[in-house]
Formats: structure tokens, sequence, C-alpha cells
């Protein structure tokens, strides 16, 4: 078969298959040089293509074997992980996702060291204990000056016609929760959750449903009730205090979590009931927030300071004191409960973050100053490595479908635009 490979070498039979209908070929056996590698296979399926399909465009593909990426030729492969070559061997062939596009660079007056974006606002918070909302698109709508120390963590909460709620914490000991207006480009304050002794900070809101989680360096996650009554009666400590939030009451947590022994990092809700926290402990612990419990826990070997849990299939990814992304199954009864790990970061992992609408996709930072883009399937390197920061990545995001975003200690959100 010319142009496949070494046809000298030893032919192996491999069953060519795809999920993307539109780049179907025949799926009856072909018998390829074992020596095929990526780009061979390229031209193989375009080639194939062109015969089945008149006037069809070359496209370039990824090709997965028993659901890995093939990153070598397929004697390679099949050496490494094991498999026989005298059996059919079946490769998927995926479109290679385009690599995201620089699209903006947002200054601010110091680090920062939280981003989350939606569909319509962008939602950063920084060092010198301001947040910022812009538009998608880089505008700037406003300066919110409402904690006193750093913030460490921000959430979107909801969305609707005219009114963002979103959460933040800081070093100040508390999490904010607010009320922004598009039509006015207004921004309140309308409650603080106040009682953590140490830095808040995480914050992270429930997927459907009022429950907020934060996590302090104090070792305790607290759980509150967004949709509360608020206890009015410290309104004036809370005014006193901090001028800018004004008459915001303050809440008092309906749940104290305490099995930490250090601070705790990162939260992430896997589903209504259950919670994930990450800690500089060592653990990823999981807990029962309707019966106010731990049900199990994840030990690692080195301090966690993110995790971000899959709405599909609900494993957690973990980024720590090393150079590692890893990739657990909680629900996992067999084996490691390690199911991946991605090495590519040449610093501490700081951040990492699943795509919202891409199953296997994710983003991560480091203090290496890159932002890696990343398919699940393939641990040996990432998809891209997006570069603009120039000092440490702190922080990064995709749950706005078309974007990632990123943070740093330059005092920039970088902004990547995702190709379709």
């Amino acid at each position: 078969m010319a142009g496949v490979g070494d046809e000298s070498a030893p032919h192996i039979q491999v069953k060519l298959t795809t999920k993307q209908e539109r780049y179907a070929v025949p799926d009856t056996p072909f018998s390829v040089p074992i020596t095929i590698g990526h780009d061979e296979l390229n031209s193989l399926i375009n080639s194939l293509r062109s015969e089945t399909t008149e006037g069809s465009a070359d496209a370039e593909f990824d090709f997965l074997i028993h659901g890995e990426f093939l990153r070598q030729s397929v004697s390679e492969f099949l050496v490494e992980k094991g498999i026989s070559s005298e059996a059919e061997v079946e490769i998927e062939y995926v479109e290679k996702a385009s690599p995201p596009e620089p699209e903006d660079s947002l200054m601010h007056d110091d680090w920062v060291s939280a981003v989350e974006a939606s569909s319509t606002l962008l939602l950063s918070g920084c060092y010198d204990s301001t947040l910022h909302l812009w538009t998608p698109t880089g505008e700037h709508k406003l300066t919110i000056p409402g904690h006193t120390e750093p913030v460490k963590d921000v959430c979107w909460i909801s969305h609707d016609e005219d009114i963002s709620t979103f959460a933040s914490s800081s070093m100040d000991q508390t999490a904010l929760l607010w009320k922004y207006s598009h039509s006015g480009n207004s921004i309140q304050c309308v409650t603080v959750f106040q009682g953590h002794s140490k830095s808040v900070d995480c914050v992270a809101g429930q997927n459907t449903g009022n429950l907020l989680a934060t996590g302090s360096w104090d070792s305790t996650i607290h759980i509150w009730n967004t949709a509360a009554a608020p206890d009015d009666s410290k309104e004036l400590q809370v005014k006193k205090k901090r001028k800018t939030v004004g008459k915001a009451p303050v809440a008092t947590p309906t749940m104290t979590l305490s099995e930490h022994k250090q601070g705790v990092s990162s939260l992430a809700w896997l589903s209504p009931s259950e919670l994930a926290s990450a800690s500089w402990d060592h653990t990823i612990k999981l807990w029962d927030v309707e019966l106010g419990g731990m049900k199990s826990q994840l030990a690692g070997n080195k301090a966690f300071f993110s995790i971000s849990a899959s709405s599909v299939n609900h494993t957690l990814l973990a980024a720590s004191a090393d150079h590692y992304v890893r990739l657990y199954d909680p629900r996992s009864s067999e084996g490691s409960i390690v199911k991946c790990m991605y090495s590519s970061h040449k610093g501490w992992v700081t951040d990492v973050c699943w795509s919202s609408d891409r199953e296997y996709e994710f983003v991560s930072s480091g203090q290496d100053m890159m932002v890696k883009h990343w398919d699940s399937r393939g641990t040996k390197a990432p998809l891209y490595d997006l570069q603009g920061h120039s000092d440490k990545a702190l922080c990064c995001d995709w749950s706005n479908p078309e974007r990632i975003v990123s943070g740093g200690a330059d005092n920039a959100v970088k902004v990547f635009s995702i190709r379709k």
C-alpha cells in the first residue's frame, strides 16, 4: 500500500472507525505496515475519503487505540501496551482540535488570582482586593472594591435576563455574594458569609440549588444557604469594617465540615449532594452534604491546589505541588483510583479546569508561566501550549465554551478563543 509506511515491514490488519459520520470510510479491514504512524494514517484516511466522497477536502486527524491517543508508531504503541499484533487492531480517528487563538490581554493593577467566565461576562479577582467585570470581548464593565484583602477565588452562581449572581472569597476571612444588573451596569453586595477564622481560599456554588461552599486556611469547609434570610443584627459591624459593602447582612453557615488537617485549597460539586474538597494536607475528601459527613478520601503525595469535576463522568482532575495533573475516579473499586497522569508543566500546577462542553478536554495553568490545553486521552503531551504570560500563571478557566481564560502574576488575564 503505497504512501502509508514501510512496505518492507511486517503488516497488521487494522479497522478504521469514527463517530464523526462526515469523515467515515469503509470499515473493512486494511493491511498496513506495523510501522505506520500518525502522518501515514492521515494520508490513508484522506486518500480513502477522496475515493468515496467527491470533492472532499483533506482534514487532519488524531488516532486512538483502546481509547488512548497514538503518539508513536503503531508497533511501538502495541509493544508499550502489551497488545498482540496478531489480532486485528481497531483504530478510531477524530478530527484534530484546532489551536486556541490569543484574543486579548486584560491588565490589572496586581496579581490576578481568580478568573471565571460565562457566556456574557468575565469575572476576575485581584490581589489589590478588587473584583472586575468584563464582557467576553474585553470591555471593562466595573471595578468592585468589596474586599479588604486579596481576592482568592470567584464563582458564578446564576444568570437570568438581567441579573447575574456570583460569589467571591478573600484573605479577609469572608466570602461575599453579589448581584450584578446588566441593564444598569450596577453591583450590589447582598450577603456577607462570615465564620472562618483565616483566609477563605475557595468558593463553589452548587450546580443546582441554593448551597454555597467555602474552604479556608483554617482547615474547615462551611456550607451556606444563599436563599436563607441572613442575620440582619450584624449589619452595623459589617458596615464599620467595610464601607464599600454597605448594609449587606451577615449569614451564618448551615454546616461545618472539619476533617482536613491543613488549609482547604479547592472545592468542586460532584452532584447536588456530593462535594469534593482538596487540601494542603495531601488529601481530596468527598462529602455527603445531606448527611453532613465524609464519605471517602483520596490520598496524594503532595499538597493539592485545585480540583475540577467532570459534568459527564464524575471524574476529578487535580493539580498539586509537583509537575503533574492527575485524573481520579472516586467511584473506582478496581485498580488505582489515579486513572491517568499528565506531565508537561515544568513547575507546580496551580489550577485545572474541565471544558464545559467537550467531554475529554481540559486546561491547566502552572508556575512555569504556561497554560496548557489537554485531551484526557493523551497523557504524553498536551494538545497545545498557550503562551502569553510573562510570570507565573495562577488560575485558568474554561466555563465559556468559546474561550479559555487565565490569570497570572504578570497582572494580566489572557483570553484565548476556541474555534469550532
